[in-house]
């Protein structure tokens, strides 16, 4: 949801409303500090991950309206555009999850590093199949994906070996 959050502000501030960025943030700092005061002193780091947590649904729906005064993009234009982003997000972060040991000071530093090189690894791949998978069943519309596919055929076509275009 940061992500999110932080690409509608920079989309606000280029629109030359900068004040709005900074009202809505104040927002969020302010409920997230609040979250805090309540919910650390009772349950430490994981209050805190739920106090972001809350904080960053509760601030979404604000942020997407100021989107929308700035510059007139619909929620429903932000989170189709960034749906199958975060389904596929989502999907890895499971896989991932689901795939790597639970991390215990008894894992010596290389087999740490193993695991943690090939979570990356396994990411990386669950990511580009989810995207590719979830772009396929939408009807492959214009988007980042058919700008990767176009670059790639590109690459290929440069090399001698055309594969079937992607239209």
């Amino acid at each position: 949801m940061q992500l999110l959050q932080s690409s509608i502000c920079t989309v606000i501030i280029a629109s030359g409303r900068p004040d709005r960025v900074t009202k809505t943030n104040g927002v969020y700092v302010l409920t997230l500090l609040s979250l805090f005061a309540l919910l650390v002193p009772s349950y430490g780091l994981s209050g805190a991950a739920y106090g972001v947590l809350v904080t960053s649904i509760l601030s979404t729906p604000i942020y997407l309206s100021q989107l929308r005064r700035s510059v007139g993009v619909t929620p429903s234009v932000f989170l189709g555009a960034a749906a199958r982003p975060v389904v596929a997000a989502l999907a890895m972060a499971l896989l991932v999850r689901w795939v790597l040991p639970e991390w215990t000071p008894a894992l010596d530093l290389a087999v740490s590093i193993g695991w943690t090189i090939g979570g990356v690894t396994l990411g990386v791949f669950a990511y580009a199949a989810a995207i590719m998978l979830l772009w396929l069943a939408a009807g492959r519309p214009a988007g980042a994906e058919r700008l990767v596919f176009e670059g790639l055929r590109q690459r290929f076509l440069k090399r001698g070996a055309a594969p079937a275009s992607i239209s």
